[in-house]
């Protein structure tokens, strides 16, 4: 369970930035835009880290190709 507190309490302070829409305004407009967009499939193993990388190391076994989709390619590894 997750319990995300935001404020924007220290940019204000500190840059003296005052935003000309609230947080709570931001988050009412962002689902209100979630759903005019028709996503509700919010069980979707996409939206949640975790299930997503299972979902992707699990097609990974099934297709039987070696390693893990966690696994860094090793082209890109510095010399």
């Amino acid at each position: 369970m997750r319990n995300d507190r935001v404020s924007g309490e220290k940019i204000g302070r500190v840059l003296n930035f005052r935003p000309k829409v609230s947080i709570e305004e931001s988050v009412a407009d962002m689902v209100q835009r979630v759903w005019a967009d028709g996503r509700t499939d919010f069980e979707n193993p996409r939206y949640y880290n975790i299930r997503w990388l299972q979902t992707l190391e699990d097609a990974r076994k099934a297709s039987g190709i070696p390693g893990s989709v966690l696994d860094a390619p090793t082209d890109r590894l510095p010399q």
